[in-house]
């Protein structure tokens, strides 16, 4: 099995029917119909716990509130701040229990537990927060026919896919070859999306440094 992608089908690869037939092609069968969407869902659950990529960044309005639900697609939270564009009176992020401390120095800070967003001190009026977040990437299906991911990166949802496929048939000399080509794309883009948001620039921390967020992936 060759692992190129076909410049003449890359259109048709970025949206999710052509991705079930690509998928079909490259494993030579006809009689997975019915499994195939599966295997997407599959590599895309792992996208899920690999990628780190900026694309999957999105900002939404929250009103002020203790707790405040987190959006559906949350997977974390980078930055929360007033709604009117100040972003430099972003709020510092505690861990859950020196957040319950009430040990804040006077500062805006926040923690997530349980699943939600809690805010403190919390303000006297009503008040809007910006919360920007990495959100889940979104499932292909029928009705959804593409995500970033997708249209950008055919081969990584292309070599997923079929990772998945070989493990449901158990070809034992296919999936070192696969699982090669989808650590190396995936290595590559989460390469990029730091390039993307760093650049050559000099990251500065915030002085002083009140609180370390215990147990918390920063990203």
């Amino acid at each position: 099995m060759a692992l190129f992608i076909d410049a003449q089908n890359l259109d048709s690869l970025t949206r999710y029917d052509g991705l079930l037939k690509a998928i079909a092609l490259w494993l030579e069968r006809d009689d997975l119909a019915d499994e195939i969407p599966y295997f997407v869902q599959l590599a895309e659950a792992r996208f899920r716990r690999l990628l780190t990529n900026p694309e999957l960044e999105t900002e939404i309005t929250v009103a002020a509130g203790c707790p405040v639900t987190l959006p559906d697609d949350f997977e974390a939270l980078r930055l929360l701040y007033p709604a009117d564009g100040r972003r430099d009176r972003a709020f510092l992020q505690l861990s859950p229990d020196v957040f319950q401390q009430g040990k804040h120095q006077n500062k805006s800070v926040f923690t997530l537990m349980a699943g939600q967003l809690w805010i403190s001190p919390l303000p006297e009026t009503e008040t809007a927060f910006s919360l920007v977040y990495r959100a889940a990437l979104p499932s292909l299906s029928l009705n959804r026919q593409s995500n970033w991911l997708l249209t950008s990166h055919p081969d990584i949802y292309l070599f997923g896919s079929l990772l998945q496929a070989e493990f449901f048939g158990w070809n034992d000399s296919r999936l070192p070859v696969i699982k090669s080509a989808l650590d190396e794309a995936l290595g590559e883009l989460n390469k990029a999306g730091l390039r993307k948001r760093y650049a050559e620039s000099t990251l500065v921390a915030p002085s002083p440094v009140v609180e370390a967020v215990k147990g918390t992936y920063r990203w």
